[in-house]
């Protein structure tokens, strides 16, 4: 993945995938998504792409793990301690 245009959306990527490789292009596939475009999603726009994989009817698409993500669960964590 490379840098987003302005206005482009984590649904526009995924719409693009989509378009090249159609809803039965990911059949028995695994959709890994990396490159230096990935620190640019947040973790919803990374769970749009790999939630609508499944429009594409992969088995599963993945992103890797970094900072953004370990940010993003330790505020899960620290926002659920906060119910108890």
């Amino acid at each position: 993945m490379g840098k987003r245009s302005p206005w482009v959306s984590a649904k526009d990527i995924i719409l693009e995938m989509l378009r090249h490789f159609t809803v039965k292009g990911g059949v028995t596939r695994a959709f890994e998504y990396g490159g230096p475009g990935v620190k640019n999603l947040t973790v919803p726009e990374r769970a749009t792409i790999t939630n609508m994989g499944a429009e594409l009817g992969a088995t599963t698409s993945i992103f890797p793990s970094d900072e953004k993500t370990f940010t993003f669960l330790k505020a899960q964590k620290e926002r659920r301690a906060g119910f108890r």
